[in-house]
């Protein structure tokens, strides 16, 4: 993304240069509409790491839940075999 957004500002700054009358109302329409396109994918990365976090913390819970299931339930047979 990074040489897409440099790519496209070094086009805007050159234009706005050699032929400023002509693209001096498309300058800043320009730079706002690719700084709308940058947080759209920071925004999205953003997200997608947010997800990623989520699916880790709901799989350690589901490991920690088996494991306090399976100790349990070992201590339900102990005591059980212990009573008969």
């Amino acid at each position: 993304m990074q040489g897409v957004v440099t790519a496209a500002v070094s086009l805007i700054h050159e234009l706005a240069v050699k032929y400023p009358d002509e693209y001096k109302g498309s300058v800043s329409l320009s730079v706002s509409r690719l700084s709308r396109v940058c947080m759209l994918q920071l925004m999205n990365l953003c997200l997608r790491r947010i997800i990623i976090m989520i699916i880790i913390i709901i799989i350690i819970h589901t490991f920690i839940v088996c494991l306090l299931l399976d100790k349990y339930m070992g201590a339900v047979q102990i005591s059980h075999l212990a009573a008969t």
